[in-house]
């Protein structure tokens, strides 16, 4: 249950942390991005890493755990490459300073919907944990 409060914690700290940057260019915003995601990354990854494995470790026993890490790994990748594109698209169909900063705020917003997806996950999981041990 903390877990997931710390991975809200870490979502609004980055998603903040990337806005700040975009929005206030300058060293306040520099400085406060630095501080924010060094504070953030810990709250958002290792919950993150947490929630992975033990989704992971559910059908451990009857499928291949490979197979899951291989796309697990690949889910991660094409989400890069996603918003990396997104960043280029939005460059082309807007002027400068406004593309980078509706690419960066869309794309600072998949760790909030991360969070929602990741909250909805657990709660299921949960509520099927439950019902094996009664």
């Amino acid at each position: 249950h903390n877990r997931i409060h710390m991975y809200i914690l870490g979502a609004i700290i980055l998603f903040s942390s990337t806005v700040i940057l975009v929005m206030v260019p300058n060293m306040i915003g520099a400085i406060y991005f630095g501080v924010s995601n060094a504070i953030g990354n810990p709250f958002f990854i290792n919950p993150f890493s947490i929630i992975m494995m033990n989704a992971i470790s559910d059908y451990s026993s009857n499928e291949n755990i490979n197979a899951r890490m291989i796309m697990k790994e690949l889910a991660l990748d094409i989400g890069r490459v996603l918003g990396m594109s997104l960043i280029l698209m939005f460059s082309f169909l807007l002027k400068e300073p406004l593309s980078l900063q509706v690419a960066v705020i869309i794309s600072s917003s998949f760790t909030l919907i991360l969070v929602f997806y990741a909250r909805s996950y657990h709660y299921h999981r949960d509520q099927m944990i439950h019902l094996k041990k009664v």
